[in-house]
């Protein structure tokens, strides 16, 4: 997986095959969603992200798609589109 990866829905494997693009981890204190098997393959935090242009009026744009981004602070929404409210 790299970074602009679509993320999109399937059925669950079996468990036994433990498919690491299938788990996802949260950082609580960060707020951030990230994928377990793209993090490990690539040895840095891989996070489920809202695609941030112009074009998609800076994520706010209802239809935007998600993906997956390493983290990126620095980014024109300052990483917010990779924080996600966990209830």
């Amino acid at each position: 997986m790299t970074n602009g990866s679509d993320v999109d829905i399937y059925n669950c494997a079996p468990v036994e095959q433990m498919h690491g693009n299938q788990l996802w981890l949260v950082e609580r204190g960060s707020h951030r969603i990230g994928n377990y098997g793209a993090s490990i393959d690539r040895g840095s935090f891989i996070a489920l992200d809202v695609v941030c242009t112009k074009e998609t009026k800076y994520g706010k744009q209802p239809g935007t798609k998600i993906q997956i981004w390493q983290e990126d602070p620095g980014n024109s929404c300052a990483g917010y589109n990779q924080k996600w409210v966990l209830e």
